[in-house]
């Protein structure tokens, strides 16, 4: 077996083990961050978000000009 095989087989087994999860508990201090950082102008309805657009724009841009190197 390849170095490469073996660590798929590991990689297999960890994804296939079921994972216990419970709720979040999220601290106030966290929550008030939260609120403050919704709170600002660049969060509010109406404000302009075209900033969003021209990042998403040049993200694709950028990832489609790469090539993969082997």
């Amino acid at each position: 077996m390849s170095a490469v095989d073996s660590a798929r087989a590991v990689l297999d087994a960890h994804a296939r083990q079921t994972r216990e999860t419970g709720p979040v508990h999220l601290s106030d201090a966290y929550l008030r961050a939260v609120d403050r950082v919704e709170a600002l102008p660049d969060n509010c309805s109406g404000s302009d978000k075209t900033w969003v657009i021209r990042l998403v724009q040049e993200a694709t841009r950028v990832r489609s000009s790469l090539t993969r190197k082997r």
